[in-house]
């Protein structure tokens, strides 16, 4: 019986050394500061300038072309302005076309004299 109790005793007392810090107050836990790099700025003249080689590439690259070849007669924009959909960018020059239109009525005149004349003989 004397063990029994002597082990109740031992484990009292464990049990309270053990739960005996939990009734502390905690102690505030000091904040870390942690160092860091600064450095002092001081306005100047600003009349510093400074020269840098590089390339300028545009961010946005259209491929555009005609529907038909021919020699440009005018650009209607200049490098950097923003064109809205739809807009002439450039124009060709349309004299071969005109030639061309010239040709086709001559030819239709010519194919309504042959119709007038067939008709003509016919009757």
């Amino acid at each position: 019986m004397r063990f029994t109790s002597y082990f109740k005793y031992t484990i009292g007392f464990i049990l309270g050394a053990l739960l005996l810090p939990a009734c502390q107050e905690k102690s505030p836990v000091p904040e870390v500061l942690r160092p860091v790099r600064y450095q002092t700025i001081y306005a100047t003249g600003g009349d510093r300038m400074r020269t840098f080689s590089g390339v300028a590439q545009a961010a946005i690259e259209s491929r555009l072309s005609f529907k038909v070849g021919g020699t440009i007669r005018s650009i209607n924009v200049k490098v950097g302005d923003e064109v809205a959909p739809g807009q002439v960018i450039a124009s060709l020059d349309d004299s071969d076309f005109r030639l061309q239109v010239q040709q086709a009525q001559a030819s239709l005149e010519s194919a309504r004299a042959q119709a007038r004349n067939a008709s003509a003989s016919y009757d």
